[in-house]
């Protein structure tokens, strides 16, 4: 995958360094990206880190920094108009070991957040998904977690509760399991 430039909009209520239009290019994690990934990681609003981990984490777990292009593949949103290369959105694609599901995830910088960044992101990874043969994609969200809950609809995820949370390891939050059907969406 080369490195593919998204046009971007800002709304007004960007202030301050930001254009209004920025841009943004999507590519392949590298290793060299660690540093990148663990810059954003800390940048990360306590809520950010919560709704994507589920805890408050301190720090980016070790898998997500283990990418091997085979089977835990991520794609990396940076942005262009910054004279140094900053990290705005990463999405993981976990391939089981069958290589016929996969799990999802996406983590946004907080600027980035609710401006189309996370749908890009996972495009991506739908699309390498099918690239791979991987016949359906899923992830865990947490019920109160609606950005990502109407994203995922919007992509055609469907959603189903998961009735024993404390099973995954969660006592505090209703979770739902998301999941996409690539070859039944392929069909259609």
């Amino acid at each position: 995958m080369q490195n593919r430039r998204v046009g971007m909009k800002c709304p007004r209520r960007c202030g301050g360094q930001h254009k209004s239009s920025e841009k943004i290019s999507i590519r392949l994690f590298r290793p060299e990206d660690r540093q990148l990934f663990t810059d954003m990681f800390n940048s990360l609003s306590r809520e950010s880190i919560y709704s994507r981990f589920f805890s408050r984490i301190r720090s980016v777990p070790d898998k997500l920094l283990k990418v091997d292009d085979d089977r835990n593949i991520a794609a990396i949103a940076t942005d262009a108009t910054l004279p140094e290369e900053k990290m705005s959105g990463i999405a993981h694609l976990m391939i089981n070991s069958d290589g016929k599901e996969a799990e999802a995830a996406v983590l946004v910088r907080d600027f980035w957040q609710g401006k189309g960044l996370g749908t890009v992101l996972l495009k991506q990874l739908i699309t390498i998904a099918e690239e791979r043969g991987v016949e359906a994609l899923w992830g865990i969200v947490q019920i109160e977690n609606i950005h990502s809950i109407a994203l995922g609809r919007k992509l055609g995820f469907s959603f189903f509760l998961i009735s024993d949370a404390s099973v995954h390891g969660f006592h505090n939050s209703a979770l739902l399991n998301a999941r996409l059907e690539i070859l039944n969406k392929k069909k259609a």
